[in-house]
């Protein structure tokens, strides 16, 4: 995400998504997945999609443990994987959640500051 791509305390990026492979998250996921993880995953880390997919497979299991997902996940997560190579898509940021997507850039904001990553409001 771009937080500002680094922080008063030199964390990035890279960071703030790899905090959110390892947070549970209720609402939003497929948002998160479309948008952010896969993207991140296949072409900012540049993983083939078996690996990318097994990542997000393995974060949603977490987080199914809490609240289970609607409809079949690991399809959509298969289409996405594919259409974020096919496409190149990057992932998106902050402000495009805070546009597009209000609920989501709130989970986010939180989940990121919970672990001490500024973010402009």
């Amino acid at each position: 995400m771009h937080v500002d791509k680094t922080d008063s305390q030199g964390k990035n990026y890279n960071d703030w998504v790899e905090i959110l492979l390892d947070t549970i998250v209720i609402d939003g996921r497929h948002r998160i997945i479309e948008h952010i993880l896969a993207p991140y995953l296949i072409n900012e880390r540049h993983l083939e999609i078996e690996k990318a997919r097994k990542i997000i497979e393995s974060w949603v299991e977490k987080c199914e443990a809490y609240e289970p997902s609607r409809g079949n996940i690991n399809a959509f997560i298969e289409r996405v994987c594919q259409n974020t190579q096919k496409f190149k898509r990057k992932p998106k940021d902050l402000e495009w959640f805070r546009k597009n997507h209000k609920q989501v850039s709130n989970i986010i904001s939180d989940i990121v500051e919970g672990y001490g990553l500024e973010i402009k409001r």
